[in-house]
């Protein structure tokens, strides 16, 4: 699965979360849709490691569940440091303490990442 394809199941995720509920997507999925575009046209492509994996219980009707990640960055320039992503990801491919991935980090806000993908 690309990266094009995570983003639109990240989007297909927020707005189906809802939809069956009449209402659309919530703040938080907007925000996160957001987030994901921003990083998606901004980002600077990042290794990190995955230190925690926390589910939120929020899921969306097509099985993805929102996760809590607490990552090592690892820049090419500057010391490692932690950061948290919360995302939506599909529960066929978990993520678990100790694994290497691919994070886009926003260039303006350091703190602004998430997962999109393994190396």
């Amino acid at each position: 699965m690309g990266l094009k394809d995570r983003l639109k199941g990240m989007t297909e995720a927020a707005s189906a979360a809802t939809s069956n509920l009449g209402v659309g997507a919530d703040a938080g999925q907007i925000a996160l849709a957001n987030q994901a575009q921003k990083l998606m046209d901004e980002g600077v492509d990042t290794p990190a490691q995955v230190d925690t994996v926390v589910p939120t219980g929020k899921s969306t009707p097509r099985g993805y569940t929102e996760q809590t990640v607490t990552l090592t960055v690892r820049p090419a320039e500057g010391d490692p440091y932690q950061a948290e992503a919360t995302q939506y990801m599909d529960p066929a491919k978990p993520y678990s303490q100790g694994d290497a991935v691919t994070v886009k980090v926003d260039p303006t806000d350091p703190s602004s990442v998430m997962i999109f993908g393994r190396p």
